[in-house]
């Protein structure tokens, strides 16, 4: 038997056990037609997998419909059809050049952490993107699309995504000693967010990346010598490093960026059907984005990393846990107009743009970001004079959206901020023990009118131009237990 046999037929089993465990809350139910501006991929005409000696393999009764095996390649991409579940097959690499869409379920299970299952969007033109609002899926814009009543499910092998040293990192270093090293293995890539000094030139920008060649309790050996200090900052405050590598990947590739999406199944899918929890996800070279007039990288609007649109109720209860996005080329997480999402101990690095992010105008309830962070961002010159770690976006219900120890660290850009509260978009989060620091200019900055209450808890921002700047004309924000430390001015207030 050849190894890609045996691959498909231990696949088949392994993701039969996995879709039994999901098949009590798949959600099946008389699906809409999908509407496209063309057609966007053939439909399968079976859901048997052959081996490489032409054996008919059917799938288990109570497994999925079919197995994708490792190596297969989509030219024309795939739909997963309404009723149906779909998945991968232990350890496999699967690529498409072109959407994925997903009207049943597609199921990535990958509980091995010494295997990854992984999902490559190829030769995907950025230049073609058409982005904005839509009901259809496009064909110019190329991605993993979940509609009408579609789910993705993804579970991957948990580990710790982020901690912190214990004690300072310093220039050339090749070990380095953590809080909380829980499922890292040699092989990971990790990333370490700058602690440098803002006397430091480019000081915003002092983050390392290394693979992990040994870990040992929380001993890290790295491949890669450290090329920057990163050290303890007033006794009291190390640097945050970032596990980047999940054992389930969705990526596209660094000059062809992706995207995912799930469209508009507030309106498309029915009042019963909720998507599924995704957790210890790699997205990886997603969010698509071209040059603009002034030669800056300028994201797609409307087409990020992970993007929940227009989900409304269909994404309440929806838990986001150990998900890491890196080298994104626009937002990562955005639940627009998408309630009831808790985003957990996720992270983001060197992403264009607000990692966190809502799309201004549209209001989402109960989303919660704990303990995330977003680290080493970069200025999108799509709004090149506002960037920030955490945009705190409109809410309807007050308080009913909480951002509670997240970290900002490492963001650029000549207004940036590790958190915004912007006037366009109005409501009143709990907001509670977070930190920003190593911000080019505002380590937390507000800019509203408004007559309602917001409350600021115990806030740290060390190493910023400006540790907190409060505008513009009128409001009534509470600073409670605020540490500011080493910032060129530690309070602005331009409110009256």
């Amino acid at each position: 038997m050849t190894r890609r046999s045996l691959l498909i037929g231990g696949g088949a089993s392994a993701a039969a056990a996995a879709v039994a465990a999901c098949r009590s809350d798949s959600g099946k139910g008389a699906s809409k037609a999908t509407r496209r501006t063309a057609t966007t991929a053939p439909r399968p005409t079976t859901t048997t997998t052959t081996t490489a000696e032409g054996t008919s393999i059917p799938p288990p009764s109570d497994g999925p419909d079919r197995v994708l095996a490792d190596g297969e390649h989509f030219a024309d991409g795939f739909v997963v059809p309404a009723g149906q579940t779909w998945a991968f097959a232990d350890g496999a690499h699967v690529t498409s050049a072109h959407n994925v869409v997903v009207e049943g379920t597609l199921v990535v299970h990958q509980p091995d952490p010494s295997r990854t299952m992984r999902l490559t969007f190829v030769d995907v033109d950025e230049s073609a993107f058409v982005g904005e609002d839509t009901h259809e899926v496009l064909d110019s814009d190329v991605g993993l699309w979940m509609v009408n009543e579609g789910r993705l499910d993804v579970r991957g092998a948990p580990k710790t995504s982020w901690t912190r040293l214990t004690a300072p990192a310093p220039l050339g270093a090749s070990e380095i000693v953590v809080e909380d090293a829980t499922g890292w293995r040699a092989g990971d890539e990790v990333a370490i967010t700058a602690t440098a000094g803002r006397a430091a030139e480019g000081y915003q920008g002092q983050s390392d990346r290394a693979v992990v060649t040994s870990v040992s309790g929380n001993r890290i050996g790295l491949q890669q010598p450290l090329a920057y200090e990163h050290p303890l900052v007033d006794g009291r405050w190390n640097a945050e490093v970032i596990n980047l590598t999940r054992s389930v990947v969705i990526e596209g590739t660094p000059e062809h960026k992706a995207h995912i999406m799930y469209l508009h199944q507030g309106m498309h899918a029915s009042q019963s059907y909720r998507a599924s929890s995704i957790s210890h996800l790699e997205v990886a070279h997603l969010g698509p984005n071209r040059r603009n007039d002034r030669d800056e990288p300028s994201s797609v609007v409307g087409r990020y990393a992970l993007h929940w649109h227009h989900g409304q109720q269909t994404s309440d209860g929806v838990v986001v846990e150990g998900v890491v996005a890196h080298d994104c080329g626009a937002h990562a997480f955005v639940p627009h107009s998408s309630n009831g999402i808790t985003f957990r101990d996720c992270a983001s690095h060197a992403t264009l743009g607000d990692p966190y992010w809502w799309d201004p105008g549209d209001a989402s309830d109960y989303v919660t970001y704990d303990r995330c962070i977003a680290s080493h961002v970069l200025a999108d010159g799509t709004n090149r004079y506002k960037t920030n770690g955490f945009f705190a976006a409109r809410s309807n219900t007050a308080r009913s959206c909480a951002m509670r120890n997240c970290v900002a660290a490492g963001v650029h850009g000549p207004d940036s901020a590790g958190y915004f509260w912007d006037n366009g978009s109005l409501g009143v989060w709990a907001f509670e023990d977070c930190v920003a620091h190593n911000i080019e200019t505002n380590g937390l900055r507000v800019w509203q009118n408004t007559s309602v209450v917001h409350v600021i808890a115990r806030f740290t921002a060390y190493n910023c131009a400006t540790g907190i700047s409060h505008g513009a004309y009128a409001n009534p924000y509470k600073y409670h237990g605020a540490t500011v430390h080493d910032c060129g001015t530690g309070l602005i207030v331009t409110a009256v």
